[in-house]
């Protein structure tokens, strides 16, 4: 594997058994081997649709998933509640 940090298929190591363990907490089948497969491949395509997330890791015009924002400060949730 190179230096840089991008992941394809046939990448093995460290960085590609991080992603698997982080994929298998959404995606219990997702096994962690460390080795960058077809199935390690396929899997975060298969979340992000599953979600309604763009590739770019915003949510789609409409949708309501994606990564949530910061928790509001209390003034903020209070100032929220005012505007009702």
């Amino acid at each position: 594997m190179s230096s840089s940090c991008d992941l394809a298929q046939s990448s093995k190591g460290d960085p590609v058994l991080w992603m698997q363990e982080h994929l298998a907490t959404a995606i219990p089948t997702q096994a962690t081997t460390g080795i960058f497969d077809a199935t390690t491949k396929a899997n975060p395509d298969s979340f992000q649709t599953t979600h309604g997330i763009t590739p770019s890791g915003t949510a789609k015009s409409g949708d309501v998933a994606g990564p949530p924002g910061p928790a509001p400060g209390r003034g903020e949730l209070e100032r929220e509640r005012a505007r009702g």
